[in-house]
């Protein structure tokens, strides 16, 4: 098992800033006390949220992340952005739905659409995307519903050298 505060393995490949490093460091010493007192784990853990100046529920996010792995790569910043990727039978169904429901003249709220999309994935058996999920689905669709809900397409331009039919 590595030691705790020894750990430099792909520090580089994650670009992090040496104060990143040092606050990380500093948790893991007090998470090394912490995991160490045995009976009094709630009084360590309040202790130790107000040694870092965070709440308890976040020294026990800490903590879960420090046990599985025992380095200070594991308490470093999460990677933002960092997305994973849909099960292609739910982006499927997010697709129709959206398809079907929300890329009208006029944009419903999203909540029923969002409504539907959960049922059917749990009518499927698969696990159902979260309304902030379904939401993020939609920049995708933006150059399709502008032209959707342009008024060009409902009112087709006419040429002014041209007879109407």
């Amino acid at each position: 098992m590595p030691k705790p505060l020894d750990d430099q393995t792909s520090i580089s490949s994650r670009a992090t800033s040496d104060e990143q490093w040092s606050k990380a460091c500093r948790i893991a010493r007090v998470l090394v006390k912490v995991l160490e007192d045995g009976d009094l784990k709630q009084a360590a853990v309040t202790r130790a949220a107000a040694d870092l100046r965070l709440t308890t529920r976040q020294v026990y996010n800490l903590l879960a992340r420090y046990r599985t792995q025992r380095t200070v790569t594991a308490l470093l910043p999460r990677a933002v952005n960092r997305r994973e990727r849909l099960p292609e039978p739910v982006e499927e169904i997010i697709n129709t739905t959206l398809h079907e429901q929300w890329l009208t003249l006029e944009a419903p709220p999203l909540a029923p659409v969002v409504a539907e999309i959960r049922a059917r994935c749990k009518e499927a058996g698969l696990a159902p995307p979260s309304h902030v999920t379904v939401a993020r689905c939609i920049p995708v669709f933006k150059a399709a519903v502008a032209r959707r809900r342009s008024a060009r397409h409902v009112f087709p331009r006419m040429d002014v050298g041209q007879p109407s039919a």
